[in-house]
């Protein structure tokens, strides 16, 4: 519930919301959606993911661009964590 919902609820908020709309206030779409994307990359700390962060980050800004809404990016957020969970647990490592 977690990490499906609430996490991906509260970093659509603070990530695309707040980061993505100032940067986007500022700067054209493909450096805000970027530099954001980049931010997210950052905070999530995981340095053998960081590609596929970034790319995440990337769709999720583009979504939300498009959209007009960060619902969308919720749910892709939460189902892109809940399949991540769900391989872990198949190969968890050691």
């Amino acid at each position: 519930m977690l990490v499906g919902v609430i996490v991906p609820i509260g970093e659509e908020l603070f990530f695309r919301g707040l980061v993505f709309g100032a940067l986007r206030r500022r700067l054209n779409r493909h450096l805000a959606a970027f530099l954001s994307a980049l931010f997210f990359t950052a905070a999530h700390l995981e340095p053998a993911a960081a590609l596929s962060i970034l790319m995440l980050g990337l769709v999720l800004a583009y979504t939300y661009e498009y959209t007009g809404s960060l619902v969308p990016g919720m749910i892709a957020h939460g189902v892109n964590n809940l399949m991540a969970l769900f391989a872990f647990y198949q190969n968890p490592p050691g």
